[in-house]
């Protein structure tokens, strides 16, 4: 709508331009110009016109196009990206919570019981996810490390100030794993003291 209106516009004015224009340079038109040759010449003015006026808009449709694209691109595909992430997941660890549903009721049915471990966590994944925060920790503590030596070889005080976020990061995942084994071993310890006074 705002295209038909602007080549509307557009066209009204060189129909009127091209009107003065011929006035004003031709105030006494000779007879050897016949009416058809004049309208040929207001035709192929206003064509030109329009054509100028064509280029224009297809230049600022060009510069207002390509920041919109640019937002679009920075802001949204990080976003629908992480969007993708976290549905698949969550479809994956609900797809996890059916099946096992699903196993309890076909041992429901069958009058079966399953056991007490079934229900609980099983012990094996707490260490390898210990592992794997050690590992994480390990991995940022060390990219922390080697931006800030890149930033002190380069002399860039903001590449090696930036080198503080993964360093902080990895010794907080340090941290915790820290804590995490201190409290698993602690737990392991009372097991064993709760099996060797249940003999």
């Amino acid at each position: 709508m705002k295209k038909a209106i602007l080549l509307f516009v557009v066209v009204f004015i060189s129909i009127l331009s091209n009107g003065i224009c011929v006035a004003e340079n031709n105030p006494a038109v000779p007879d050897s110009i016949n009416s058809q040759e004049k309208t040929e010449l207001a035709l192929l003015k206003m064509k030109q016109n329009h054509e100028l006026m064509m280029r224009a808009v297809s230049d600022d449709k060009e510069d207002v196009l390509l920041p919109i694209v640019a937002i679009v691109f920075v802001f949204g595909v990080p976003a629908i990206v992480l969007f993708l992430i976290l549905f698949f997941a969550l479809r994956y660890k609900l797809k996890l919570q059916k099946e096992r549903y699903a196993v309890v009721e076909k041992a429901i049915e069958c009058g079966r019981e399953l056991p007490d471990s079934f229900f609980e966590e099983s012990s094996s994944k707490k260490p390898l996810y210990s592992k794997k925060r050690l590992s994480t920790a390990l991995t940022l503590i060390a990219l922390g490390i080697g931006i800030l030596f890149f930033g002190l070889v380069a002399e860039n005080k903001y590449v090696w100030a930036f080198s503080v976020i993964p360093i902080l990061i990895g010794l907080g995942q340090l941290l915790v794993y820290r804590i995490e084994e201190k409290s698993r071993i602690e737990e392991l310890s009372k097991e064993e003291q709760n099996i060797n006074e249940q003999e």
